[in-house]
């Protein structure tokens, strides 16, 4: 859906101000601004803000003390809706220069050389299509009487059920999304030799993967990190997966060469792996969920294999890289399973969760992984000095949140074209994981109960958000826009408006020079001066904003307004204003 909604926002500096001796103009705004132009200016305070919603904001006057003053406005369409569409425009008139905030000074960089990146924009399309493709085949239960097919968990299951040996086969149906649209009728069936079994785990390699892949000893490895740090944590803050097959609660991990198939050749990205809810239905459908044949009927995803020739579409992926990127994967994918398992057969409900927030979780499990790995701790304001002072912590950060910050660092750098509700790009991601961090910092109580609230519930999206949060999430969002800004950076700020567990801007810069390899020195978040008689236009989607920033001449004052034509703008239409200095 496209609305272009017309919002001019006139901002005029008072005629007459000590260093301005210019009369105004027949073209300038200040003419349309009467009120503010002979009325008293509003002070506001350093890290002081205003909202201005729909017509409440048609005439607002800020004024500058003697030393002058600089603000941001960030204009955010509150819009459950990721596709919504708003256009909104900007002119100014005398207006002043801006120079601040400063940017932290930077530290080496605490991370290794650069890898290849994932390439996840397949991913979102890939979580997309599967809501599409499972949306028909799940129907509500009755009566609210748990699903007809097996809903049996981990802890009901025997403490040690079936499971296969090292070096034994197993028959597994692996999905070829590059050439069928729908896998529950195509898929690769292999018999996958069995490398490691523990615990919680069965770790296997496809057969048909290229020469140089994981070895046993490997699979060991992870499977032991799983155990020890990754099924643990994802358990306490999300809940226990199903356990359809009944192999004693451990999920299947597939090391699989159709992963790598799905990065188009040649390409300098990567598609680490993927969850497919299609394995959790049944091969018979039942009154709850339609067949799917090629199910695996059981907990299991698939990651990347070593390529190192580049086998597969040109592609070399060596083993260092997956022995350094899977287990961020792995935590990643388990959440996805963990998601779909539980709203299917544990929480009764009749839809999966919205991509964008099934996402954030996954990417908040990697955050949450992290905190396991390095010692540290949500709400410590944690910088580029701290993720450098430890091999630990270095290690950690380069395991489980590299990726995170380079998501985030593609939203910061086009905040005018995407939003934390969509569409579904890797954008989307780094802004949801975001905000989920946000929430959680700032919804009174530990993580746990923040987290696994989110997942274990019948609502989705933004609704589901707003219940566990207990107020609207738009406004959350809306306030969370301003602290991208303001956090770190601003003083006298309402609390609302920082982030306590992470320094952007001390490390987002250094992520900038990881990912993109050049030089950075700023915090790299487009923010835009407004200049006086220059209209700026801006396309915004649902859940997203923009930053602007101008100055107010000493003892001056500038006016706002914000319209739609002739008639007031919708109160969907909110605009954040801050003092900065």
């Amino acid at each position: 859906m496209k609305r272009h909604l017309l919002a001019v926002l006139a901002m005029a500096a008072a005629a007459g101000c000590a260093d301005d001796g210019a009369a105004p103009t027949a073209s300038d705004p200040s003419l349309s601004l009467l009120p503010c132009v002979f009325g008293q200016g509003r002070q506001l305070r350093v890290g002081e803000s205003i909202t201005l919603q729909g017509g409440d904001a048609s005439t607002v006057c800020v004024g500058a003390d003697a030393a002058g003053a600089e603000f941001t406005l960030v204009p955010f369409l509150a819009d459950p809706n990721g596709d919504t569409r708003q256009t909104v425009s900007a002119v100014g008139g005398n207006l002043r220069p801006v120079t601040g905030p400063p940017t932290p000074a930077l530290v080496p960089a605490p991370f290794g050389p650069a890898r290849p990146v994932p390439d996840e924009r397949l991913h979102l399309r890939m979580m997309k299509g599967f809501r599409r493709d499972f949306a028909p085949r799940l129907h509500p239960a009755a009566g609210g009487a748990r699903s007809l097919a097996p809903a049996r968990t981990a802890a009901s299951a025997a403490p040690q059920g079936p499971a296969p040996a090292v070096g034994d086969f197993i028959t597994v149906n692996i999905p070829q999304f590059y050439r069928a649209v729908d896998a529950c009728v195509s898929s690769a069936t292999q018999r996958a030799r069995v490398g490691a079994v523990t615990q919680k785990a069965i770790l296997v390699n496809d057969p048909s993967n290229p020469p140089g892949g994981l070895t046993d000893a490997e699979l060991q490895a992870f499977g032991d990190q799983f155990d020890r740090l990754i099924y643990p944590t994802d358990l306490r803050y999300f809940g226990e997966p199903t356990d359809l097959d009944g192999n004693g609660g451990r999920v299947i991990i597939v090391f699989t060469r159709e992963v790598n198939a799905l990065t188009p050749a040649g390409s300098g990205g990567y598609f680490g792996g993927f969850f497919w809810p299609g394995d959790l239905f049944p091969r018979v459908g039942n009154a709850r969920l339609d067949a799917c044949p090629r199910s695996n009927v059981g907990e299991i995803f698939y990651v990347l294999a070593p390529d190192p020739q580049g086998v597969v579409n040109r592609n070399p992926r060596s083993k260092e890289l997956i022995l350094q990127s899977a287990a961020g994967t792995i935590g990643h994918e388990l959440q996805h399973l963990i998601n779909a398992s539980r709203r299917i057969f544990v929480n009764n409900a009749d839809q999966l969760e919205d991509v964008w927030l099934d996402e954030g979780l996954s990417h908040s499990a990697e955050e949450l992984l992290f905190y396991e790995d390095s010692g540290l701790a949500p709400k410590q304001n944690i910088d580029l000095a701290k993720l450098g002072s430890s091999p630990r912590i270095a290690t950690a950060a380069d395991r489980f949140m590299i990726e995170n910050f380079g998501r985030y660092l593609l939203y910061l750098e086009a905040p005018d074209s995407n939003s934390l509700l969509g569409p579904d790009e890797l954008e989307t991601r780094g802004a949801a994981w975001a905000f989920l961090r946000y929430a959680a910092d700032r919804k009174t109580g530990p993580d746990q109960p923040f987290f696994f609230s989110l997942v274990n519930t019948t609502s989705a999206g933004v609704d589901n958000v707003s219940r566990v949060i207990g107020a609207d999430a738009l406004d959350w969002m809306q306030d969370w826009t301003l602290s991208v800004y303001t956090d770190d950076a601003v003083s006298g700020l309402d609390p609302r408006f920082t982030q306590p567990s992470w320094n952007y801007r001390s490390i987002m810069p250094d992520v900038a020079e990881y990912y993109e390899g050049t030089p950075a020195s700023t915090y790299p978040l487009r923010v835009h001066v407004l200049t006086s008689g220059t209209p700026v236009e801006y396309d915004l989607r649902g859940g997203g904003a923009t930053y602007l920033r101008f100055g107010v001449a000493p003892s001056g004052k500038v006016g706002l307004r914000l319209a739609s034509g002739d008639a007031p703008a919708p109160a969907s239409l909110r605009f954040s204003l801050v003092r900065t200095r």
